[in-house]
Formats: structure tokens, sequence, C-alpha cells
């Protein structure tokens, strides 16, 4: 009979060959029997799918490659790859980032000593070249958790809130139970679909804990979406953050916490002032009713929400987005 694995590393892959190799390499050099690397090429159009195969076949047993007939997606992608993980823990990584040394242990010691649901991991960025300010940031750990650590808690809204005030919704800083993962379903045909989901991941919670150690290197890539947004993924991200809300003001209790829904009303704004900003920038508008999305998530108005952040410590930043959103046209009279 064949044992379950107890992890399942899941790599969705879009012409990533200048890339794959690094990623799997910082994989297999730290495997271990009971781990499983699922990878998937999501129809790539460059040599990701040959390469893959060939190191498939360099490590037999250790790799397994599925494909996708037609270019569907990184939503997409990591859905398929859900439903053929086997693994009792699943851990997504994105194939031109790597985990670093010590990682894979560190996770094993983790769970056996907590029993939890979820691991809340932090990372560190890195780049070809850059400036030598970028070179100094890429050497500091980024904490994806403001709140307690080497710890476990059951305290969902502190969970919600500490991972809000963070700002790091990323998937591959959250290794979770495979069952609580499957509940999730990422957006298809979205991008900035990790801001979507991580909530209804956190939903499924029990107990959870936060290594504040840097368990994955995150590629900074100019080409990438963040670094290159168009109006397309500006709307996916104004979306993707109104789903966010949406599953936040739905917790029981959540009103009643107010350092949560200042956390929320903070990552939120603060990224709608970013897309407003390229909207000013480039002339481009975001094709969605803005007005009529602000007054969905704010019924009271979003200058309210601007005036509660701007009370907690930010309110140098508040008049900024007030400024931004306003100049972009994205506020009426019920909104503004």
């Amino acid at each position: 009979m064949r044992s379950v694995p107890w992890l399942s590393v899941l790599i969705p892959m879009y012409n990533v060959a200048p890339y794959l190799r690094e990623c799997l390499d910082s994989l297999l050099a730290q495997w271990q029997a009971g781990v499983e690397v699922v990878l998937l090429d999501d129809a790539s159009t460059d040599t990701t799918a040959a390469l893959a195969a060939t190191l498939c076949a360099q490590h037999p047993g250790k790799l397994r490659l599925l494909r996708h007939a037609h270019n569907t997606g990184i939503a997409a992608a990591r859905n398929t790859l859900l439903q053929a993980a086997q693994g009792e823990f699943v851990w997504f990584l994105d194939s031109d980032d790597k985990l670093l040394p010590g990682a894979l242990a560190r996770l094993r010691t983790c769970l056996a000593q907590h029993d939890p649901d979820l691991v809340l991991c932090d990372f560190r960025t890195f780049r070809e070249g850059g400036r030598l300010k970028d070179r100094l940031r890429d050497r500091r750990r980024k904490s994806s958790f403001s709140g307690p650590a080497h710890r476990a808690g059951t305290d969902r809204q502190a969970l919600l809130r500490h991972v809000l005030q963070a700002g790091q919704l990323h998937p591959w800083s959250k290794i979770a139970r495979r069952t609580t993962w499957t509940r999730v379903l990422f957006p298809e045909g979205r991008t900035f679909e990790d801001i979507a989901t991580i909530m209804p991941l956190l939903h499924g919670v029990r107990r959870w804990v936060h290594i504040p150690e840097a368990w994955v290197g995150y590629r900074v890539r100019a080409d990438s979406i963040v670094h290159a947004p168009s109006g397309r993924s500006m709307a996916d991200l104004v979306l993707s953050l109104r789903d966010l809300h949406a599953a936040v003001v739905r917790e029981p209790d959540c009103r009643a916490d107010r350092a949560l829904c200042t956390a929320l009303d903070r990552f939120c704004l603060h990224r709608l002032s970013a897309a407003a900003l390229w909207c000013c920038r480039t002339g481009q508008a975001v094709p969605l009713d803005m007005p009529a999305l602000l007054r969905g998530m704010y019924p009271q108005g979003a200058a309210g929400a601007l005036d509660r952040v701007g009370r907690w410590g930010w309110l140098r930043r508040a008049r900024k987005v007030r400024y931004r959103i306003r100049r972009a046209g994205w506020l009426d009279g019920a909104t503004g």
C-alpha cells in the first residue's frame, strides 16, 4: 500500500525556461522521502515543457509533470495542481522563485512540534544586478505575519488581522493542509488571484503558527504583472480587493474588531491608491464602474474609511489616497 506524502510542492509554469532549473535545483537539493513535487506546464511557448520533461527524467520518482493543452492562466493552473495533489500539506512555489536552504527540514520540524493547519513563513527578494539600495533591501527578511511567532494560535480574528497588517497575501508563504486548500477555488481568468483567495483559505484554519524565517526566495522581475501593469490587470486587482473585502466583513464579529477593520481598510485603500495612480499617470481607465464598486465596498462612503485609517496613524497616506482616487474620477457623491 502506497503511503500518503506528507507534503505536495505545487509549481505552475509558463514560459519560465531561464529560471526553472534554479527553482527545481533549490528544491531537489533538500528533497526528502514523503515529498511529492508536481509541475504543471500551462502550454508554454518556449522550452519550459521540454526542460521540465528532461529534469523529470533525470530525477525519477521525485518530479511529476502535468500539462495543459491550452494556456489558461495562473489561477486555473493552481486549481489543476490542487486537484492532482496527494500530500497531507500543500506548498505552492512559483517557478521563477526558489526554496531557501533548510526550508523543507524546518517545515517538517514545525509540523511535528505544533500540529497546525497552516504554517506562515517569511521570504527574501532577489534579483539580477540592480542598484546597491536594491541589493541591500534583498538581504532583509520580509514578514508575512505581524503577530506572535513560534507559537500556535487558534484565534481566527487575530490571524486575519496579523496577515492583513503584514500585507503579504501570496500563497507561497502559506503552507496549509490539503483539506484546507481544496476548499478554495482560485478565480480563473484573473491575475492578482491570490488576494481573492487567501481569506477563504484562512477561514478554514483552526490552528496556525508563524515561523519568522525566510524559506522562500522571491525573484523580482521587471516583466512581472506587478511591475508591468495593464488596464486588465488593474481591473483584476480591484476585483480581487472587492472579493477580499467582502470575505473579511462576512466574518462573525468583524465590525467589533476595530484593529481588523483598520488593517482591512489600509490594505485595500493602499492598493486602490496604486491602481488610481497608474490610471492618472498613463491616462488609461480601469474598465469598471469604480464609483459603484467603491459604494459596494464602503456603503457609508470611502471617505469615512479614509478618515478612520487616518486617525490610526495613517493621516498623510490617507490624504494621498483620497487625492489619487478623486483625481482618477472614482469618487461620486455617495463615495466621496
